[in-house]
């Protein structure tokens, strides 16, 4: 099984790539993912995903999305979702929580720690960089590594309903 490795530089939204926030909905992902809304800066990221073989569709649906706020978005304005699972059945070291670091300043390559640097707020630039494996229906993808250009602290936006929910 061949594979690529594509880096892209972009913008994070709702983004659960630490093992403090992973995303372990039991429906969806029983033993937990790291995954994150990841907007493409230019056109030339865009290109550089499809040219690594990342496939545009799923089952028929867009692998390109739009946000359904009605919000502008980041960079090109769409997104894709960029994910790693928590374990790996197959191999170990594909599961766990991609590597996250310092990609500017005085830091560059260091570990970041979302409890000491911060969790990763929506609008946070980064770097990542992924690996895009198989071909045709069987082609998949994991989330390698995430460099960290500018932070955009992350903020609870605690919604409370008129019933109090």
């Amino acid at each position: 099984m061949a594979s690529t490795v594509v880096t892209m530089t972009g913008f994070v939204e709702y983004a659960r790539v630490f093992p403090e926030n992973m995303d372990s909905n039991p429906d969806f992902h029983p033993t937990g993912q790291f995954n994150m809304n990841f907007y493409l800066e230019t056109d030339a990221d865009l290109q550089a995903l499809w040219d690594s073989g990342y496939p545009k569709t799923f089952r028929g649906t867009s692998r390109l999305k739009t946000p359904k706020d009605g919000q502008a978005g980041y960079g090109i304005g769409q997104f894709v979702k960029l994910k790693r699972d928590n374990v790996n059945d197959i191999v170990d070291t594909w599961g766990g929580p991609p590597s996250v670091v310092h990609w500017s300043g005085d830091k560059i390559g260091q570990p970041w720690s979302m409890t000491t640097d911060g969790e990763l707020g929506n609008g946070t630039k980064v770097r990542v960089k992924m690996t895009v494996y198989g071909s045709g229906d069987r082609t998949g993808s994991r989330l390698e590594k995430i460099g960290v250009m500018e932070l955009v602290p992350y903020t609870s936006s605690t919604r409370v309903d008129v019933d109090g929910f």
